[in-house]
Protein backbone atom coordinates (compact mmCIF):
# COMPACT_ATOMS: atom_id res chain seq x y z
CA UNK A 1 0.00 0.00 0.00
CA UNK A 2 1.17 3.53 -0.75
CA UNK A 3 -0.74 6.57 0.45
CA UNK A 4 -0.52 10.30 1.01
CA UNK A 5 -1.72 12.52 3.81
CA UNK A 6 -2.63 16.19 4.15
CA UNK A 7 0.73 17.40 2.80
CA UNK A 8 0.21 15.50 -0.46
CA UNK A 9 -3.42 16.59 -0.67
CA UNK A 10 -2.34 20.22 -0.25
CA UNK A 11 0.45 19.82 -2.84
CA UNK A 12 3.33 20.54 -0.47
CA UNK A 13 6.37 20.28 -2.74
CA UNK A 14 8.28 17.90 -0.48
CA UNK A 15 5.29 15.69 0.39
CA UNK A 16 6.19 12.03 0.45
CA UNK A 17 3.94 9.01 0.16
CA UNK A 18 4.12 6.37 2.88
CA UNK A 19 4.71 2.81 1.70
CA UNK A 20 3.67 -0.14 3.87
CA UNK A 21 3.40 1.82 7.16
CA UNK A 22 7.01 2.95 7.66
CA UNK A 23 8.84 3.35 4.36
CA UNK A 24 8.98 6.86 2.91
CA UNK A 25 10.70 7.83 -0.34
CA UNK A 26 11.92 11.09 1.15
CA UNK A 27 12.45 14.35 -0.70
CA UNK A 28 10.90 12.93 -3.83
CA UNK A 29 7.79 15.09 -3.96
CA UNK A 30 5.87 12.03 -5.13
CA UNK A 31 3.19 12.76 -2.52
CA UNK A 32 2.49 16.12 -4.16
CA UNK A 33 2.32 14.48 -7.58
CA UNK A 34 -0.22 11.98 -6.25
CA UNK A 35 -2.17 14.85 -4.66
CA UNK A 36 -2.21 16.80 -7.93
CA UNK A 37 -3.71 13.74 -9.62
CA UNK A 38 -6.28 13.40 -6.80
CA UNK A 39 -4.79 9.98 -6.02
CA UNK A 40 -5.04 9.30 -2.29
CA UNK A 41 -3.69 5.75 -2.16
CA UNK A 42 -2.68 2.70 -4.13
CA UNK A 43 -3.40 -0.67 -2.53
CA UNK A 44 -2.59 -4.01 -4.08
CA UNK A 45 -3.40 -7.42 -2.68
CA UNK A 46 -3.71 -10.80 -4.26
CA UNK A 47 -2.01 -13.99 -5.28
CA UNK A 48 -2.79 -14.25 -8.98
CA UNK A 49 -0.54 -13.17 -11.82
CA UNK A 50 -0.89 -9.74 -13.37
CA UNK A 51 -1.66 -9.84 -17.09
CA UNK A 52 0.37 -7.29 -19.03
CA UNK A 53 -0.94 -6.22 -22.44
CA UNK A 54 2.51 -6.23 -24.07
CA UNK A 55 4.93 -8.28 -21.93
CA UNK A 56 7.94 -7.73 -24.20
CA UNK A 57 7.65 -3.93 -24.16
CA UNK A 58 6.96 -3.97 -20.43
CA UNK A 59 10.03 -6.11 -19.72
CA UNK A 60 12.15 -3.83 -21.90
CA UNK A 61 10.94 -0.74 -20.01
CA UNK A 62 11.66 -2.42 -16.66
CA UNK A 63 15.20 -3.31 -17.76
CA UNK A 64 15.86 0.26 -18.96
CA UNK A 65 14.62 1.73 -15.67
CA UNK A 66 16.59 -0.78 -13.59
CA UNK A 67 19.80 -0.09 -15.55
CA UNK A 68 19.33 3.64 -15.04
CA UNK A 69 18.86 3.20 -11.31
CA UNK A 70 21.68 0.72 -10.81
CA UNK A 71 24.04 2.73 -13.02
CA UNK A 72 23.68 5.84 -10.88
CA UNK A 73 26.68 6.37 -8.56
CA UNK A 74 24.43 7.82 -5.86
CA UNK A 75 22.34 4.63 -5.89
CA UNK A 76 25.50 2.57 -5.46
CA UNK A 77 26.57 4.76 -2.54
CA UNK A 78 23.13 4.37 -0.97
CA UNK A 79 23.32 0.58 -1.36
CA UNK A 80 26.73 0.51 0.30
CA UNK A 81 26.15 2.87 3.23
CA UNK A 82 22.44 3.60 3.32
CA UNK A 83 21.23 7.17 3.56
CA UNK A 84 24.14 8.38 5.68
CA UNK A 85 26.22 9.80 2.78
CA UNK A 86 23.16 11.61 1.44
CA UNK A 87 22.58 13.05 4.89
CA UNK A 88 26.04 14.59 4.85
CA UNK A 89 25.55 16.16 1.41
CA UNK A 90 22.05 17.26 2.32
CA UNK A 91 23.28 18.87 5.53
CA UNK A 92 26.13 20.68 3.79
CA UNK A 93 23.76 22.09 1.16
CA UNK A 94 21.38 23.39 3.85
CA UNK A 95 18.59 21.05 2.79
CA UNK A 96 17.97 19.07 5.99
CA UNK A 97 14.41 18.85 7.32
CA UNK A 98 15.56 20.36 10.61
CA UNK A 99 13.22 21.28 13.42
CA UNK A 100 10.18 20.02 11.52
CA UNK A 101 11.23 21.79 8.30
CA UNK A 102 11.63 25.14 10.04
CA UNK A 103 15.30 25.24 9.04
CA UNK A 104 17.52 23.45 6.57
CA UNK A 105 20.75 24.27 8.39
CA UNK A 106 21.80 22.15 11.33
CA UNK A 107 25.42 23.12 11.89
CA UNK A 108 25.81 20.74 14.85
CA UNK A 109 24.83 17.82 12.62
CA UNK A 110 27.34 18.82 9.95
CA UNK A 111 30.16 19.23 12.47
CA UNK A 112 29.45 16.43 14.93
CA UNK A 113 26.86 13.90 13.81
CA UNK A 114 27.16 13.34 10.06
CA UNK A 115 28.07 10.23 8.15
CA UNK A 116 31.34 9.54 9.95
CA UNK A 117 29.72 9.49 13.39
CA UNK A 118 26.84 7.32 12.19
CA UNK A 119 29.05 4.67 10.59
CA UNK A 120 30.11 3.47 14.02
CA UNK A 121 26.56 2.40 14.82
CA UNK A 122 25.83 0.34 11.72
CA UNK A 123 25.37 -3.34 12.50
CA UNK A 124 25.12 -4.67 8.97
CA UNK A 125 28.16 -5.26 6.81
CA UNK A 126 28.31 -4.58 3.09
CA UNK A 127 25.30 -3.88 0.93
CA UNK A 128 21.97 -3.36 2.60
CA UNK A 129 19.29 -5.95 2.09
CA UNK A 130 16.66 -3.75 3.68
CA UNK A 131 14.45 -1.33 1.82
CA UNK A 132 11.07 -0.61 0.32
CA UNK A 133 9.39 -3.58 -1.36
CA UNK A 134 10.86 -4.27 -4.83
CA UNK A 135 13.27 -1.32 -4.68
CA UNK A 136 16.67 -2.21 -6.16
CA UNK A 137 18.54 0.31 -4.01
CA UNK A 138 17.74 -0.94 -0.48
CA UNK A 139 19.09 2.16 1.26
CA UNK A 140 17.99 1.46 4.83
CA UNK A 141 20.54 1.30 7.58
CA UNK A 142 20.28 -1.01 10.52
CA UNK A 143 21.94 0.59 13.51
CA UNK A 144 22.30 -0.14 17.18
CA UNK A 145 23.23 2.14 20.04
CA UNK A 146 24.49 -0.29 22.66
CA UNK A 147 25.16 1.96 25.66
CA UNK A 148 24.02 5.19 27.25
CA UNK A 149 20.61 6.71 27.66
CA UNK A 150 19.85 6.24 23.94
CA UNK A 151 20.57 2.50 23.94
CA UNK A 152 18.05 0.96 21.57
CA UNK A 153 17.98 -1.20 18.46
CA UNK A 154 16.78 0.44 15.24
CA UNK A 155 15.54 -1.51 12.28
CA UNK A 156 12.87 -1.39 9.61
CA UNK A 157 11.26 -4.50 11.14
CA UNK A 158 8.63 -2.65 13.17
CA UNK A 159 5.80 -4.99 12.24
Amino acid sequence: MMLIGPAGENLVRFACPVVDKYHVPGRSGAGAVMGAKKLKAIAVRGTRDVNVANPEKFEEAVKRALNRILGDPVAEELRELGALPKSRRTAESGDLPGKNYQTGILQDFVENLGMEAGLGYLTRAGKSEVGCPNCPVNCFNIAEVKTGKYAVYFSDKFY
